[in-house]
């Protein structure tokens, strides 16, 4: 039986959104009036499971050999391949799709029990739960409706950072190279997504997301609040109103 360590990430633990949760309604859940509506800061909550009993490494001093996929165009594309150190299954692939498929099925057969009853919205009796489950791309998503959602992702823990990454001697004003060499040696992980070009859906994606909640802390309160404010003008009041502004992303880490 694997043991899994279970991490946060994503917008609401960096304090750029807020996750749904018991007062958060869908647009419209009950036939009311706007206090029900998504706000733009609202987002689905980000949970990585990490295998503890295996780890990644470029070094060969883990129990998986992990591999940065390059290309002559791009250079780090940001994948890379994995295979098994472990004695008698020495250089044996290990596919994203595998683990994703057998990570969708747990989650699938999983039993949900003892969740708190939605409270009253507007007036109504409390409602019955609706549990989905949406299993397109990498992430599983959980639909709690209209309760919680969440977004579920299986990764392996890569104690180095990558050696092909050019980030630790970019140049820079923020972070400080303290605060940038104290993130570097908090590692990465690697997500089970393939690269879009992977035909055989084997490669695992590189995920920093441990290290953007580190950024986060350090961002000014000033600069957290400018950005905020900014997201809500695009979703709740320019996306509205402009439809070609609909795929524009504000990200703050990029």
């Amino acid at each position: 039986m694997t043991t899994f360590q279970v991490i946060f990430s994503g917008s609401a633990i960096e304090r750029y959104g807020v996750p749904f949760s018991m007062m958060s309604y869908k647009p419209n859940c009950c036939g009311c009036n706007s206090q029900c509506s998504i706000h733009a800061l609202h987002t689905d909550l980000d949970v990585m499971f990490c295998s503890v009993t295996d780890r990644a490494c470029f070094s060969g001093q883990g129990s998986i050999l992990a591999e940065p996929l390059v290309n002559e165009t791009e250079g780090f594309t940001g994948y890379a391949t994995l295979s098994s150190l472990r004695r008698g299954i020495e250089g044996n692939c290990i596919s994203s799709k595998i683990v994703r498929d057998q990570a969708k099925w747990a989650v699938g057969q999983a039993s949900v029990a003892n969740l708190p009853r939605v409270p009253s919205c507007c007036g109504r009796s409390e409602s019955t739960l609706n549990i989905k489950m949406d299993s397109k791309g990498p992430a599983i998503k959980i639909h709690i409706v209209p309760l919680f959602e969440a977004d579920i992702t299986l990764c392996l823990y890569c104690p180095e950072w990558p050696p092909i990454s050019d980030w630790p001697s970019r140049q820079r004003y923020w972070p400080s190279l303290v605060d940038a060499q104290k993130i570097m040696s908090l590692g990465c992980h690697l997500v089970a997504k393939p690269a879009p070009d992977d035909e055989d859906e084997t490669s695992w994606r590189f995920s920093f997301s441990v290290a953007e909640v580190e950024l986060s802390k350090l961002v000014p309160e000033t600069a957290r609040k400018c950005f905020l404010a900014v997201k809500i003008i695009l979703k709740d009041h320019l996306q509205p109103v402009v439809p070609e502004m609909a795929h524009i992303t504000l990200k703050p880490f990029s």
